[in-house]
């Protein structure tokens, strides 16, 4: 029989003897072994990818806008001065802010997953950002990297939340365009202040100031052609607690 074929999947899996025997019209006989081994269902060898991707792009950090302005319309609320929050105008005459290694990606991780955006806390005022691509094989890319610096994002100075034993310099990220600002600050859901400085900070006297929690607020009043200036969008809100 010419072209015999077997078909091995009906077959246990092990080493069989394959046996072909040669008879010629005398009667003659040969017999040819040949040892075989049945392997139905084995997966091929798996191929594991030796390449890392490539780094991650446009790596970047902004400041979440949305919800710093939620935060300030639920404090305001918290208040209960929604109405006196809006600044006055001045009166005529009146006077006056994770590191990270070159080699693997190391703990502490603050994502990982598909997304392309994660909300991060920088630690201190400055830290470093490193992000690293992975593929299936678990192969990493070379390092994008970014520092993360809280005087870009933050615009009120101190930083909410500080204890101070000593009447505070408050600093802001100044407005072009600004004729002044108008400054406000609160303690225990009461206003204790109103300025107008005309640069962008103020140093509370120590006479305004009692132990307890602080909030300020900050609008700029910018300039518009001959017009009397007008008040913009809070610059932004901050706490303090003073401790004197």
């Amino acid at each position: 029989m010419l072209g015999a074929q077997w078909d091995t999947t009906a077959s246990a899996n092990g080493a069989y003897e394959i046996c072909n025997v040669v008879t010629d019209n005398a009667g003659h006989t040969a017999t040819a072994i040949a040892t075989v081994t049945v392997a139905n269902g084995i997966a091929p060898p798996i191929v594991v990818d030796p390449l890392a991707p490539q780094p991650p792009t446009n790596l970047s950090l902004t400041r979440a806008r949305f919800e710093e302005r939620r935060r300030e319309r639920h404090a305001d609320a918290a208040l209960g001065q929604a109405d006196r929050l809006r600044p006055r105008k001045r009166a005529r005459g009146a006077s006056t802010w994770v590191t990270h290694r070159s080699g693997p990606p190391t703990a502490p991780k603050v994502y990982r997953g598909l997304g392309t955006s994660t909300k991060v806390t920088a630690p201190g005022q400055t830290g470093y950002l490193a992000l690293y691509s992975y593929n299936k094989a678990g192969n990493y890319s070379q390092a994008a990297r970014t520092k993360v610096s809280l005087a870009s994002l933050i615009p009120l100075r101190p930083l909410t939340g500080s204890v101070l034993h000593t009447p505070p310099l408050l600093t802001w990220k100044s407005k072009q365009g600004s004729a002044y600002y108008n400054l406000q600050l609160y303690r225990n859901g009461k206003r204790v202040l109103v300025v107008w400085p005309s640069h962008a900070s103020y140093r509370i006297p120590a006479s305004a100031l009692k132990p307890g929690t602080y909030v300020w607020y900050v609008w700029p009043a910018l300039r518009s052609g001959g017009a009397a200036p007008a008040f913009a969008s809070l610059i932004g809100r901050a706490t303090f607690v003073y401790a004197a």
